[in-house]
């Protein structure tokens, strides 16, 4: 073999640097791998389904079991080993902020149809649910972090809601679940929240750049949750819930009949360019939409507000595989489509929970589309320039 041929020797080659990770987990330093640090659970593992070192010597509340109660004579009888060790008072923060901010569930605030969806409901049924009590610790996180100026407080609470929340999905998809009556309520608070928590990770400062493809990414995820709650949704009939049910139901099933998207739809049904399942969901998915713009024909009154978020939150879930598809795709007329749901985004902008992200994602179709669209984006584009 020629000298320009032979190999290279592996005590010859550049070793690439690297930053290492002198706090990671105890899993990733056995496996040899490069830990991100994340606590209560890092990210490799909790990707992986491992158990992670972090969390179990992650802090947590004192059990609610009677049998941990002391008083009394039997507090002179304990022993070390009924200790629960000092409270954690960053937890206990998360959890009356959860309870006491204004606002910070702005979806539960109105509707009396809503009335049993409180802060107070969900942490009570979090206590006995590990999965909802990290989500519920994330959440508030996640809000803490929009409400703080500081760098490095926003920094310190958005590291919170990251981890509690990877945690959470860990222990939920960890957890076998045969829904019944007991326990159909902790389901769906767990995929509400993580899907508002989800929305309002869109316009994370780290996805602006690539906004478009975190909104559709978001709306893979709540197609997954929806497959999520179906399950619970039977259980739900056999409630006092059954009311919300029906009316929910009932909300989904609205088609628009208004003329903001009558051109948008006229485009989708000559299309060459999706085919015929597309097409279907693609009208349907704009004809949802439209429902909620006909909401808001008589005024922008606080009830109306109310009513588009909920049609904001619920048509993520309610969309068919055809629209996420040309979406995926970037065909133009699903992007336009995306376009038009900018502009419930933008009624709802003072929530905390959406703030600028219509516009910074009605941008981001934009700039996906190209010259040659502005003709379909003006109708959106007239609204955000009237506010």
């Amino acid at each position: 073999m020629s000298a320009s041929r032979s190999p290279i020797r592996s005590q010859d080659r550049p070793r690439r640097s690297h930053r290492k990770s002198r706090l990671g987990c105890a899993e990733c330093k056995r496996r040899r791998v490069k830990c991100d640090e994340t606590r209560p659970v890092c990210k490799r593992c909790a990707l992986a389904g491992r158990q992670c070192a972090f969390s179990l010597m992650a802090p947590s509340l004192p059990s609610t079991d009677a049998s941990s109660v002391i008083s009394g004579s039997d507090a002179q009888d304990s022993t070390a080993e009924t200790w629960t060790g000092p409270a954690d008072v960053s937890q206990a923060q998360l959890l009356y902020h959860f309870t006491s901010s204004h606002g910070l569930i702005p979806m539960f605030r109105a509707p009396e149809e809503l009335r049993g969806f409180t802060a107070d409901a969900m942490v009570k049924e979090g206590l006995t649910c590990p999965f909802l009590l990290n989500q519920i610790l994330a959440f508030s996180a996640r809000h803490l972090a929009s409400c703080r100026n500081q760098p490095e407080e926003k920094t310190e609470y958005l590291r919170q809601a990251k981890s509690y929340q990877t945690h959470g999905i860990m222990l939920f998809t960890a957890t076998p679940i045969d829904i019944d009556k007991d326990n159909y309520l902790p389901l769906l608070f767990f995929t509400c929240l993580l899907g508002i928590h989800q929305l309002c990770d869109v316009n994370l400062g780290e996805n602006k750049n690539n906004i478009l493809e975190h909104f559709l990414e978001y709306l893979d995820v709540s197609r997954g949750l929806r497959t999520v709650t179906t399950q619970a949704w039977d259980v739900m009939h056999q409630t006092e819930w059954r009311e919300l049910l029906t009316i929910g139901s009932a909300r989904a099933e609205l088609t628009g009949i208004g003329t903001q998207t009558a051109a948008l739809r006229t485009l989708i049904s000559e299309s060459l360019g999706l085919d015929e399942p597309q097409k279907a969901d693609c009208d349907e998915a704009a004809s949802k939409i439209q429902a909620a713009f006909d909401l808001g024909e008589a005024g922008l009154s606080v009830d109306v507000l109310q009513l588009c978020f909920h049609h904001l939150l619920s048509w993520p879930q309610i969309i068919k595989p055809g629209f996420i598809s040309a979406a995926r795709a970037k065909r133009p007329e699903a992007l336009i489509i995306v376009a038009h749901f900018c502009v419930l985004l933008h009624w709802c902008r003072n929530l905390w929970i959406i703030g600028p992200m219509a516009r910074d994602l009605f941008h981001g179709v934009q700039s996906c589309l190209g010259a040659g669209w502005e003709k379909w984006l003006q109708w959106p584009q007239s609204v955000f320039e009237g506010s």
